[in-house]
């Protein structure tokens, strides 16, 4: 029996945000203020639930330990 979880869905709202950011960046365009505000927050909601799942994850020790193991 498999234990890898499903991703989440992805919320719709997010799915637009991300696609009007990248083309906006692909036309060499600036994303409107509200734009970045709700991709930032959203970010900021994400740290903060994965920091409570998973806590503190030294990512220096991850990529000195990955660099050792060559």
């Amino acid at each position: 029996m498999s234990t890898v979880e499903k991703p989440p869905d992805v919320d719709p709202e997010a799915q637009a945000d991300n696609e009007a950011a990248a083309r906006l960046y692909s036309e060499g365009k600036p994303c409107p203020p509200d734009l970045v505000r709700r991709i930032q927050e959203r970010a900021a909601r994400i740290r903060e639930e994965t920091f409570q799942r998973i806590g503190h994850i030294d990512i220096n020790k991850l990529i000195q330990e990955s660099r050792d193991e060559r």
